[in-house]
């Protein structure tokens, strides 16, 4: 009999709380707080620019970024393609209210990204366990935004890149592979740590941004992440490895999406 499995762990706010406790990877961490009006407050008067997303989710849905015009203190929320200005961070609090009232939030720290064509871009990096039950690299691909949204998602319209297209803009040839090997250290490590706190986790997608002093940041760990950005690749040799992993490990009785 098939043993069923808890690989998936939705909670995003459990998986950083996970995180940080290896002071190693929180370094590369934005702060995370769970929402609260006195949380946004702190929050937004430290770090002018925040995040607010739903603990559990996916495809970026309800993800929101909030920051302050400082010409007037006012506030600006960016929603999907809209934007709403308020004269108060309680007067953003009260719209709020719609999305936090009725599911718990998040409240993350604000990084102003590198951009390619004037958006942001960040990075999916895809370490698995293999068929010998050690943890790999499948593969690392680049997020370009659609103009005017606030997540790099692929269902949210952003397009597919390899690692060098996106970082050769901000790196010198030489070391732009330089630069991969660090993502995909931090990456192995992030999953050493995942296994420890979630013994089942078999699989992670981190989405890892880099600010404009090219300085990583640990956005998101995905435990049951999507496969198809990779497909949008012209070289698909780590998506086929990523499904000759997923089906080695689905034949033990773990669970996920089906595999395009």
């Amino acid at each position: 009999m098939k043993r069923n499995f808890r690989s998936h762990i939705p909670s995003k706010w459990k998986k950083t709380k996970a995180l940080i406790k290896d002071e190693s990877i929180a370094v590369y961490s934005p702060l995370t707080r769970l929402y609260s009006l006195p949380n946004l407050k702190q929050m937004l008067n430290q770090f002018g620019m925040l995040y607010i997303k739903p603990d559990t989710g996916s495809k970026g849905m309800n993800v929101m970024r909030i920051q302050r015009i400082k010409r007037n203190r006012h506030v600006q929320l960016h929603h999907d393609d809209q934007s709403f200005t308020f004269k108060s961070i309680k007067d953003a609090d009260n719209y709020l209210k719609r999305f936090t009232s009725k599911r718990t939030y998040l409240i993350q720290q604000g990084i102003r990204m590198l951009r390619n064509q004037n958006r942001p871009f960040d990075f999916r990096v895809m370490v698995q366990k293999n068929s010998d039950h050690d943890w790999e690299l499948s593969g690392i691909c680049g997020r370009l935004a659609m103009p005017n949204r606030v997540v790099t998602n692929g269902s949210q319209g952003a397009t597919i890149h390899t690692f060098r297209e996106l970082m050769l803009p901000h790196l010198k040839r030489r070391q732009v592979k330089v630069y991969r090997r660090e993502l995909v250290d931090l990456g192995m490590a992030i999953a050493y740590q995942m296994e420890d706190n979630f013994p089942d986790v078999w699989e992670v997608g981190i989405d890892i941004g880099i600010d404009q002093q090219l300085a990583p940041w640990i956005f998101e760990v995905n435990t049951r992440p999507e496969y198809i950005p990779f497909t949008k690749l012209k070289n698909l040799s780590m998506y086929r490895r990523m499904k000759r992993n997923a089906r080695y490990a689905m034949s033990l009785g773990y669970k996920r999406y089906n595999v395009p």
